[in-house]
């Protein structure tokens, strides 16, 4: 009997590899999303954390939330540029002891781990001033502090369970960011503010590297501690602390309720003309 050893055909070779192909065509696109799944929950978790670290902080400062620096009679909304009187950017970014007062630095003792101000789904922010810092110890953040809730006791909320505290922005930096940004400030330590009509204003609410981490919407942190996912254009203004109608500066200039979400950021040609008034009491 002739024993032989079959040999696979050349056809055969190739429909193989063809299978091959076809089941990392279909298989590599879901890895890559379950990649992105992972993490997402786990900036999400970091948001949680910072939002249980802002409760801690406002249970031992008369029930008032973070602070921000007095840069000039306007709150620093980039607290890593005081060093030397402003002449140099802080080498140790928001934990730098030369920095602004900032509410990195005073979540710190709440959370002691730096790891946790940063989204693993951001990029890096290259470059001079404000990139990201490899230094050790360095405060490297993902994460920004709306400039409504600045100092403001929680028990004077409205709304705190849909009240943003925190909100991600799309890469991440040695700055402590306050977004939007609040008018004018007298001290940086009480609410007593230069008023636009007797109510502190807000500006630059709706801007296109806030709210788009993952895909069209990103994590955010609440007054009363919890965190969660939500879809760019279901942010409303309203969510920030916007008791008005909100002046909304673009194609089209003009005014829109507090109650419409935020632009799709594909859509949004970065718009820091957004103002509305800050009054958390009177939201509705």
């Amino acid at each position: 009997m002739n024993n032989r050893n079959k040999a696979f055909t050349l056809i055969e070779l190739l429909v193989v590899i063809a299978i091959i192909a076809i089941l990392a065509a279909i298989l590599f696109p879901v890895f890559a999303q379950a990649k992105a799944a992972a993490k997402k929950t786990s900036c999400l978790s970091n948001l949680k954390q910072l939002g249980l670290a802002q409760n801690m902080y406002a249970n031992d400062s008369d029930d008032r939330l973070m602070y921000t620096g007095d840069n000039h009679g306007f709150w620093a909304w980039y607290p890593s540029e005081n060093c030397n009187n402003g002449n140099t950017i802080c080498p140790q970014g928001f934990m730098d002891p030369g920095a602004y007062q900032n509410w990195g630095q005073e979540l710190f003792p709440y959370v002691k781990n730096l790891g946790v101000y940063i989204c693993p789904t951001a990029e890096k922010l290259s470059g001079v001033p404000y990139g990201f810092s490899t230094n050790a110890g360095a405060g490297n953040t993902t994460y920004d502090l709306n400039g409504a809730v600045v100092g403001v006791s929680t028990t004077q909320m409205s709304q705190p369970a849909s009240t943003i505290v925190l909100q991600s922005a799309d890469a991440t930096s040695i700055d402590a960011y306050m977004q939007p940004t609040i008018f004018n400030v007298t001290s940086s330590n009480n609410d007593t503010l230069i008023t636009v009509n007797g109510t502190p204003a807000c500006n630059g609410i709706d801007i296109s590297w806030m709210g788009e981490t993952h895909g069209k919407g990103d994590n955010y942190s609440f007054a009363d501690g919890h965190a969660k996912y939500l879809n760019r254009t279901g942010v409303t203004f309203k969510m920030f602390g916007i008791s008005s109608d909100v002046f909304v500066y673009g194609p089209t200039n003009g005014t829109v309720p507090n109650t419409t979400g935020l632009t799709d950021v594909t859509k949004n040609p970065n718009y820091w003309y957004t103002w509305g008034e800050c009054d958390l009491s009177a939201v509705k």
